[in-house]
């Protein structure tokens, strides 16, 4: 699981999905890869990662680990530079997310992921600890499943009921495998709905490239 960004106790994400024209697709990846230098030279960069959409490989979720709010901050406008120089169809989206560990298979027995899910939803306000609790007895069940990696939480700071759920595996077929049997659905699928104001299809992606560290990063600070 190293090529995945750390999931810091109480460290943040900074998470922006660009559509990207397919002609400056190449243009588009040397920009991520030349931003990683710059990033490592903010205080608490722990990482990035890019995956893309398959249903629409234009778009792509670029995400970067965080410790230091002041170096976030920092980078933040370095960051946004892709936007002069590679290809964006349209304004990026951008969110700050708090990061939770909900499951995770130990690192001895984790494979290494290709391929993520994630879901987006947003939450009513009575519901949010119904929610969280039902996120973590299903993330506990997919442990067991092959090819399952890691399932984290994360919770957009300026909207506190709104959360995407990125589960990490090692193949396509693993994740398909493991959430399409074909069954009616149970009562905890039709509760865990009723939970949420709104959701958004979930997006399937491959994992097109990581960029580590360049150290061992602590807490949030």
């Amino acid at each position: 699981m190293s090529a995945l960004v750390p999931a810091v106790e109480g460290g943040r994400w900074t998470l922006t999905v660009h559509r990207v024209d397919p002609a400056r697709a190449d243009v588009y990846l040397a920009s991520v890869d030349d931003q990683v230098a710059v990033l490592r030279g903010f205080e608490g960069f722990a990482g990035r990662r890019l995956l893309q959409g398959q249903a629409e490989p234009g778009v792509h979720w670029l995400l970067d680990g965080w410790t230091d709010a002041g170096g976030m901050a920092g980078a933040g406008a370095a960051a946004r530079t892709l936007a002069s120089v590679a290809g964006l169809l349209q304004p990026p989206r951008e969110l700050v997310t708090s990061v939770a560990v909900l499951a995770e298979r130990p690192a001895a027995a984790a494979p290494a992921p290709t391929f993520a899910l994630i879901a987006e939803a947003w939450v009513k306000a009575p519901c949010r600890g119904e929610y969280l609790a039902t996120l973590r007895a299903v993330g506990a069940r997919l442990v067991a499943a092959p090819g399952f990696g890691r399932r984290l939480l994360l919770e957009d700071q300026a909207q506190p009921l709104h959360f995407l759920v990125l589960d990490d595996w090692e193949t396509e077929r693993a994740a398909f495998t493991s959430f399409n049997r074909p069954q009616p659905p149970s009562a905890e699928m039709l509760r865990f709905l009723s939970l949420l104001a709104e959701r958004r299809p979930p997006l399937a992606a491959r994992a097109v490239g990581a960029w580590p560290a360049r150290a061992a990063v602590g807490a949030w600070r």
